[in-house]
């Protein structure tokens, strides 16, 4: 890792937010792997999203990523925020997608930037 890179792993490791940024190349998917296997190995549950299935394929198995839409149950994001919510909360439907979310300790958004404003606000 570079120093910017070691920068953002130890900030990430420390609890901190972090947005990591950069073009395609320069070794973002590296360092979120490095970031999440180091918080597995400390006891913590990551789950690694993407905004497309084809940019979780870039992951190992082992960090199981997923769409960010199939994690939170928001699928096609057909429901306004509050709805999403009452849904995910009361649905049988969504008992599993609830227990992720209310056990996971940090969640790792790839390519956060493609979230719409209504997917960001549902996520919230």
């Amino acid at each position: 890792m570079d120093i910017e890179q070691q920068k953002a792993f130890d900030l990430c490791l420390e609890g901190h937010n972090v947005l990591i940024t950069g073009q395609a190349g320069t070794g973002k998917t590296f360092l979120l792997t490095r970031i999440a296997s180091a918080l597995k190995a400390q006891g913590k549950h990551v789950q690694v999203t993407c905004t497309t299935g084809i940019a979780s394929t870039a992951f190992s198995a082992d960090l199981k990523a997923t769409t960010i839409h199939r994690w939170t149950g928001l699928h096609d994001g057909r429901y306004a925020a509050k709805q999403t919510a009452e849904l995910i909360m009361t649905s049988p439907k969504h008992e599993n997608t609830l227990a992720e979310i209310r056990k996971n300790d940090v969640l790792i958004i790839v390519e956060v930037s493609m979230l719409s404003r209504l997917l960001f606000d549902q996520l919230e």
